[in-house]
């Protein structure tokens, strides 16, 4: 059923106010709540670990410390 077809049925009266308010919660449901778990198992089927295991460098590490050290100081001289 595509959109046109959702609003004729709700234009028609044929649907009663505890279907739709039952088909919002639904939808309230699973965007919010299993969104997240479709998005994780999408990332983690079209990530190759691998790839993110040969990022970590001694290297990267530094400078992601370096970035995260600024960053917490910039915010303390700004906050205090």
């Amino acid at each position: 059923m595509d959109g046109a077809d959702r609003r004729a049925l709700n234009a028609s009266g044929l649907c009663s106010p505890e279907i739709k308010a039952g088909a919002k919660r639904l939808s309230d449901f699973f965007s919010k709540q299993l969104l997240w778990v479709l998005m994780v198992g999408v990332g983690v089927c079209y990530t190759d670990l691998q790839e993110i295991i040969n990022a970590i460098t001694f290297t990267n590490v530094v400078i992601a410390a370096i970035i995260v050290i600024g960053a917490v100081l910039a915010r303390r001289s700004v906050a205090g």
